[in-house]
């Protein structure tokens, strides 16, 4: 059987290797709103990036996003967004997804 697409990206020319998440995983999970836990969102605080805050081509709108605060953000840490984590959307605003290549602090 072959495993070479007919649609693919030109800088890609091997057969494609299908792998389970968990296999290449070492954590998934579902994020929490932070509306759901107790918490509200603020002016000014920590980021706290939503699925609609994710553009079509994949860049995240910092001055859109809602902000959250320090305790709130210690309370999440299963939401925090590390280096090179995949973060894609389950429900709402399906099909978008970010991967943060660089963590910017501040």
């Amino acid at each position: 059987m072959n495993n070479t697409p007919k649609l693919r990206f030109k800088e890609f020319t091997d057969e494609w290797q299908e792998k389970k998440l968990g296999d290449i995983s070492d954590l998934i999970t579902k994020g929490t709103t932070p509306t759901s836990v107790g918490f509200v969102f603020l002016r000014e605080g920590i980021n706290f990036i939503k699925a609609e805050n994710i553009s079509k081509n994949g860049f995240i709108d910092i001055e859109s996003t809602p902000k959250i605060s320090v305790e709130c953000n210690d309370s999440l840490k299963r939401s925090q967004l590390k280096q090179d984590d995949l973060l894609f959307s389950i429900a709402g605003t399906l099909g978008r997804q970010y991967l943060p290549r660089i963590m910017l602090v501040g």
